[in-house]
């Protein structure tokens, strides 16, 4: 828990890092101070109204700073990501090392709106694993309100109540690796489809956070990688771990999104939601392997890897130093 802490402190107290997302939010953050009608606020308000009446609560109930505004967000991001991850999470290292490979910069610096979003999923999640309809239903509605692209998250619960075999995974993963090939075209269809939907804007500024639109091959690699170790160990990690079916379906859906969908960013941005499945399933594969040690070797470079190449590659090096707003005499926690 000190580290997941220590996590949230650099990440709530950063300061103007998360490029052009950061000022835009401190933006509608000033729009929003001020007013004394949630009601109005809401209803001139460019976003979603979860967010919204988040805003409207900091600014003009606790009053504070736009800066100790993303302190609360970052502490509540971390603190629901943990309460709910901890029933799955059997080692946090191993997620860690994928939390600063995938999520970290992006989600907790960048994407302030789908932070709430994706946090508040891992919360609900045990409702889709215990498959309690009702619950799931209503807290997602509650958590989409924070951003839309979680509505996506309401398709899931009948796919959690399917059954999955070893034969199955192993078809799915031949077919979809040759739909790969196909990303383009696909990409291209469902653009089109974004357009006609009124999302472009959406869609240009999730393009941006790249400079290529479509997800990088190497991402479909890693994630052959690990699914191909999977399905090698498949009958030892059911044996062995209790919810081996829940971990295994979440990360059967970044397969689509990894190969066939790779060009499309509008889906690609819903991985956060997913992303926890890999540090599991690599735990599971490690634990129940005879070459473990080399396995956890390999993807521990990859993460490595990946870190250093966002960092350098994300608005020429925009996170190459971090800043924070401690030691500035001109910035305070409250207004």
């Amino acid at each position: 828990m000190c580290v997941i802490s220590s996590f949230a402190c650099v990440s709530g107290f950063r300061y103007e890092l998360g490029g052009t997302d950061y000022d835009y939010y401190r933006y509608f953050y000033g729009l929003i101070n001020g007013q004394h009608n949630i009601l109005t606020a809401i209803s001139e308000s460019q976003y979603e109204i979860g967010y919204t009446a988040f805003v409207y609560l900091c600014a003009n109930l606790l009053h504070l700073s736009y800066e100790g505004s993303l302190v609360i967000e970052a502490f509540v991001f971390y603190t629901l990501m943990y309460v709910g991850l901890k029933r799955y999470m059997p080692n946090w290292g191993v997620f860690l090392m994928f939390f600063m490979y995938k999520m970290f910069f992006y989600v907790t610096f960048v994407a302030m709106r789908q932070a709430l979003t994706v946090a508040g999923f891992y919360l609900i999640i045990r409702f889709l694993e215990e498959r309690k309809l009702i619950k799931y239903y209503a807290t997602l509605a509650l958590v989409s309100t924070f951003h839309y692209g979680a509505l996506i998250l309401f398709v899931l619960y009948p796919i959690f109540g399917l059954k999955i075999k070893k034969k199955r995974l192993t078809t799915l993963g031949v077919v979809f690796g040759v739909l790969t090939l196909f990303s383009g075209f696909t990409g291209s269809l469902l653009n089109v489809v974004v357009s006609v939907l009124g999302l472009t804007q959406l869609e240009d500024k999730a393009s941006a956070y790249s400079a290529d639109a479509s997800l990088n091959i190497l991402y479909t690699v890693e994630y052959f990688l690990l699914y191909i170790l999977m399905i090698k160990n498949y009958d030892k990690i059911r044996q062995r771990f209790q919810y081996a079916d829940f971990v295994i379906i979440m990360y059967m859906l970044v397969l689509p999104i990894v190969t066939l969908f790779r060009s499309t960013v509008i889906l690609v941005r819903e991985l956060p939601y997913f992303y926890p499945a890999y540090a599991i399933l690599l735990w599971y594969v490690y634990s129940v392997s005879k070459h473990g040690k080399a396995i956890f070797m390999i993807f521990l470079l990859l993460c490595l890897f990946g870190v250093i190449k966002y960092i350098v590659q994300f608005d020429n090096g925009h996170f190459m130093y971090y800043k924070t707003w401690l030691f500035n005499s001109n910035i305070h926690f409250l207004q």
